[in-house]
């Protein structure tokens, strides 16, 4: 499976994701982040209802606003790593700004937002980065990816959003719980490593591929606190202040060009694990984009 690679792979998607989630909030990451976890909080049941999946799969089918469950501030907090207070203020600051509508028992975002021009761009966006992200995995000859072929035709692309949602949340999850929860501290330290070795991810061949062989210290490049926060949209103090704690905690050293995540933090147990857990998922994700007609197992593929 070639875990170390999957998830040099993985982070680079993910990166992309925040950075269209963050444009679509004047830069802000966590309303992003927000918008993203009250969305499928209030949708993800759908999916597991095989007639409502079917129902409000496509893009100009977005679920409507009855069968959206409201989801709390708390939960939102709980959920993604975040103070309530902050939680609170960011969604109060969103239904503000139409983005989200309180309901009883918490929050939603209304099917009227997804009616938007915006969106409907972002959802064929995304759609593409998928399948970039699946090319960049079958270039490389990952073993999840010969099951699968690029499918032709259009995709269910409401389904694929939600889909994509959970995968997203899930990786979010994973890596925020190596730093007590915060996800901040989990993002920061996953744009510090995948700044680090972008340079060998770009590269042809299958360098330092798998879980025994990250790249070592010497071929990593440092990354700076001011661009990593032009990078995720975090303010430079925020950034500053995360990244001084992750230094004290030893999760990267600084060096005179920036910061470095060592070998010896990744080479730990537990971000063995998650590692592992990440190409794991890729498998999931795969899986549920041949559901809903992006790719289609080989065995159906055209010749």
């Amino acid at each position: 499976m070639k875990p170390r690679l999957v998830s040099r792979l993985t982070n680079e998607y993910l990166l992309r994701v925040l950075d269209q989630l963050r444009a679509g909030f004047d830069g802000d990451i966590v309303k992003g982040m927000i918008f993203l976890a009250v969305t499928q909080s209030n949708v993800g049941h759908i999916d597991h209802d095989p007639g409502l999946a079917k129902s409000w799969s496509d893009v100009d089918t977005p679920p409507p606003d009855h069968l959206r469950r409201p989801v709390s501030a708390g939960a939102i907090a709980s959920l993604l790593g975040l103070p309530k207070e902050t939680a609170r203020r960011k969604i109060r600051q969103m239904v503000e700004d139409r983005y989200c509508a309180l309901a009883p028992g918490g929050v939603i975002v209304p099917r009227r937002v997804f009616l938007r021009p915006g969106n409907v761009d972002a959802l064929v966006r995304h759609a593409a980065d998928l399948r970039g992200f699946y090319a960049a995995l079958a270039e490389h000859d990952i073993g999840a990816t010969r099951d699968y072929a690029l499918a032709p035709g259009q995709a269910r692309l409401r389904q694929l959003g939600r889909f994509s949602a959970e995968y997203i949340l899930c990786a979010v999850d994973g890596m925020k719980a190596l730093f007590g929860g915060e996800l901040l501290s989990g993002l920061i330290f996953m744009a510090i490593t995948a700044a680090n070795v972008r340079h060998i991810t770009d590269a042809p061949g299958d360098l330092y591929a798998e879980l025994d062989t990250p790249p070592p210290d010497t071929e990593r490049r440092p990354i700076s606190a001011m661009a990593l926060s032009r990078e995720l949209g975090i303010p430079a103090e925020t950034v500053r202040r995360h990244v001084r704690q992750l230094e004290r905690d030893g999760y990267c050293v600084a060096r005179r060009e920036g910061l470095v995540t060592p070998n010896d933090v990744l080479m730990r147990a537990d971000f063995r694990q998650a590692t592992a857990q990440s190409a794991a998922h890729v498998g999931w994700l795969l899986r549920q984009m041949a559901q809903v007609g992006v790719l289609t197992p080989r065995a159906l593929a055209p010749i």
